[in-house]
């Protein structure tokens, strides 16, 4: 089995959207849909103070990819934007091969800004265009 993969969901939903993809993800990759404090199977914040980004990851550091040595979170650090690349690149391919997709887009805002706006495979084969 290849590295694990940690799918997190946005803040209206839970790890339950990621299911249909993770169960494809599943036969080469450990698989984790983490819910967020008060998502899914996740209980709500009840710290005496707001919740700090820190506290917002808390459940992924719990993870077990975490807890095995496994790449750690930096909250408040962003991902430098090479390795962000070369990890949604990665993934959206073993995703769009896997689920049989013809093509993907992909936008990833930090703190108001764009860090990542790709397109990968087809929007289109007739005629043939890129996804942009």
């Amino acid at each position: 089995m290849t590295a694990p993969i940690v799918l997190l969901h946005s803040s209206a939903a839970s790890g339950r959207q990621w299911q249909p993809l993770a169960e494809l993800l599943r036969a080469r990759h450990e698989v984790f849909a983490i819910d967020f404090h008060g998502h899914g199977s996740q209980p709500a914040w009840d710290g005496e103070a707001p919740m700090s980004l820190a506290d917002e990851a808390a459940p992924v550091e719990a993870s077990a990819p975490a807890r095995r040595g496994g790449p750690r979170l930096q909250p408040g650090k962003p991902i430098p934007p090479s390795e962000l690349e070369a990890f949604v690149d990665a993934t959206v391919r073993i995703g769009m091969d896997e689920a049989n997709v013809a093509g993907v887009a992909v936008s990833i805002v930090q703190d108001g800004r764009i860090v990542l706006n790709k397109g990968y495979g087809f929007a289109s084969f007739d005629p043939v265009r890129p996804v942009d």
